[in-house]
């Protein structure tokens, strides 16, 4: 009897409905951000409200949605009757916007992702230094054998932003660092512009980090946590003597 493809009520699509180069396509899942360093997922991050409802700004969106959603599925959920999750921001984009989101995904999936990913730590990852300061890591995972952080990016023109890019993963590669006893070894951002896709890559010699100040810095929050876990002790251990008396 022929497989018969299950769409969800509310109109998620299956693996059966990708494009074709990714029907046999399986990463494997590292469960180590969850297990170990209790990082959290995009999903449990309160969003702030967004009232930008320009063309690029969805496609943006629904594009960086696409993407988590389908590399989460083909790493965790390969089931091919499971629906892929496309979430609110894609669903609520423009039929145009989320076509292009969808074309500019794709893109980057075949020359990107598809037989160079080989592992899946995280999608949309947060890491921070101090909890005001959260990053955003749109995928971590083990590419062409080395530890990466891999950042999507999509623009209507020609995307200028090499430098800022540059930096911007540099300084994720840091604050993952910090989580994490294997160090990143490379960082791609991976883009589609008005020409077609691109790549900037970071390799390991520009990620040579100095850790003697965060060290301190780390050192001393240390030291001023464990002052205030002894006062709330005291406190605990006085509030117990009293219901004793």
């Amino acid at each position: 009897m022929k497989e018969q493809t299950i769409r969800s009520n509310d109109g998620e699509i299956t693996v059966n409905m990708l494009p074709k180069f990714l029907h046999e396509v399986k990463f494997k899942y590292n469960p180590f951000l969850e297990k170990h360093y209790g990082w959290m997922s995009r999903n449990q991050i309160p969003r702030d409200e967004r009232n930008e409802t320009e063309h690029y700004f969805q496609v943006g969106l629904a594009m960086h949605e696409y993407l988590r959603n389908v590399i989460d599925k083909l790493s965790r959920r390969r089931l091919q009757n499971h629906p892929v999750t496309l979430g609110n921001s894609f669903k609520s984009a423009s039929e145009e916007a989320q076509k292009e989101a969808k074309e500019k995904a794709h893109q980057i999936l075949s020359r990107g992702i598809v037989d160079q990913l080989e592992e899946v730590w995280g999608t949309e990852c947060a890491v921070c230094l101090d909890e005001g300061e959260r990053r955003i890591i749109d995928l971590v995972g083990i590419h062409k054998n080395k530890l990466s952080i891999i950042d999507f990016k999509s623009s209507q023109h020609i995307f200028v932003e090499r430098e800022q890019s540059k930096d911007q993963v540099i300084n994720y590669a840091f604050l993952h660092n910090l989580y994490s006893e294997r160090k990143v070894e490379k960082c791609i951002v991976m883009i589609c512009d008005k020409d077609g896709y691109r790549e900037i890559i970071v390799n390991e010699k520009e990620l040579n980090f100095s850790y003697k100040e965060i060290s301190k810095y780390l050192t001393a929050q240390k030291k001023s946590i464990e002052k205030d876990l002894n006062n709330i002790e005291y406190k605990i251990s006085n509030l117990i003597k009293h219901e004793r008396n």
